[in-house]
């Protein structure tokens, strides 16, 4: 279940070492076995069966990706990985049907479910999914997997012996992102291209650092949603055509005003945030100021709204996003806004913005997405 304690020491990003409340999840981790005449489309036809125990699993997970997510989340967020069980999948059967049934068959102290599927995916197949779940009704504690259908899937791939001792972590990394109800991002033509954030591309530090096993940072957005950016740390600017300025921190920093709202409608906004080429962010070859149009509109996550299904689409420039807006660089301009960086000087900026009304466009079309927001990758 999810438990409520805090921690007495320091935490990450903290400087008073003030005890915080640090919400924890019970992730049961259990391992489906893929016949070898398996009829499923999402694995590849070898005969690669791995030999892996929930147990073990759960042990190689249990520290780095908990580290992972009390750097992301400043302490507050700690999973934590125990074994579940075994299934054996039917000739038909793939991932959906691994994550369903380890749910229906999870303790009721299990918060999500990782399913992990002892074959590998074919090269052109996603690697996996997640969900963030339904919830309880009524607001019932605990609120375990079986009932929520919170969980999430991957294949072998990461899991495959030419790692090592210890797996690859980002795309399991990227799918608990979805439990916690993130989307993906990216541009209108694919959700896997921003090097920006977890839940675009999880395996964009391999590129600057191809020893890294860990996937980078999120969006501001996320942090904002889990809690772990308040209220208190979030400004709007005003929509009424005048000129403001505004001293932002880092957005993955701990404290300080570290997000920009920038509305457009009621449930669409652009989001401006300082990003640093630090910490997991330290794959960007600069820091910056990064824009991203989020919409959580009817059109784009249902009603009522899909969170998993929202879209987040990064602006300017193209993929991967990492030609982050600068000091000194002419101004961007989009959705009747205008956004100029002042200044970047170690970890903080000053942003000027600009409301520019503009007339309503009489029959604008949808941004469409590659694919469905609750598959991942």
């Amino acid at each position: 279940m999810i438990g409520l304690f805090a921690l007495p020491g320091p935490l990450p990003g903290t400087a008073d070492g003030t005890a915080r409340t640090v919400v924890q999840d019970t992730i049961e981790v259990w391992v489906c076995t893929v016949p070898l005449d398996t009829q499923a489309p999402i694995y590849q036809p070898s005969a690669l069966r791995l030999d892996l125990d929930p147990a073990v699993v759960a042990g190689q997970l249990d520290e780095p990706v908990r580290r992972w997510f009390a750097t992301l989340s400043h302490g507050r967020y700690a999973p934590r990985f125990v074994a579940g069980g075994v299934l054996a999948l039917g000739v038909a059967e793939g991932g959906d049907e691994c994550l369903g049934r380890a749910q229906d068959r999870s303790r009721r102290t299990a918060d999500a479910v990782l399913a992990v599927a002892n074959a590998e995916h074919r090269a052109d197949a996603h690697g996996g999914h997640g969900y963030a779940g339904a919830g309880c009704a009524p607001a019932a504690a605990p609120c375990p997997a079986s009932v929520s259908r919170r969980g999430a899937y991957v294949g072998a791939s990461d899991f495959h012996p030419d790692w090592g001792p210890l797996p690859a972590f980002d795309l399991v990394e990227h799918e608990l992102g979805h439990t916690l109800g993130w989307p993906h991002s990216g541009s209108p033509a694919s959700e896997y291209d921003s090097a920006l954030d977890v839940m675009s591309d999880s395996t964009a530090p391999r590129s600057a650092y191809p020893g890294e096993r860990h996937a980078g940072g999120t969006l501001g957005v996320n942090l904002a949603d889990a809690g772990w950016i308040p209220e208190s740390d979030i400004v709007q600017a005003p929509r009424d055509g005048s000129v403001s300025a505004y001293r932002i921190e880092r957005s993955a920093g701990p404290t300080g005003l570290r997000l920009l709202e920038l509305p457009l409608t009621a449930d669409r906004y652009l989001s401006v945030e300082l990003l640093t080429a630090d910490d997991l962010h330290r794959h960007l070859p600069e820091s910056g100021i990064a824009i991203t149009l989020v919409d959580a509109s009817a059109a784009a996550c249902g009603t009522p709204c899909n969170r998993l299904r929202r879209r987040h689409v990064a602006q300017g420039h193209v993929p991967p996003y990492t030609d982050l807006l600068q000091a000194g660089e002419g101004p961007w301009s989009g959705h009747g806004w205008r956004v100029e960086v002042d200044s970047i000087d170690d970890g903080t900026a000053v942003v000027t913005v600009t409301h520019r009304p503009v007339a309503p466009v009489r029959s604008a079309e949808p941004v469409r997405w590659a694919r469905p927001f609750d598959r991942v990758r």
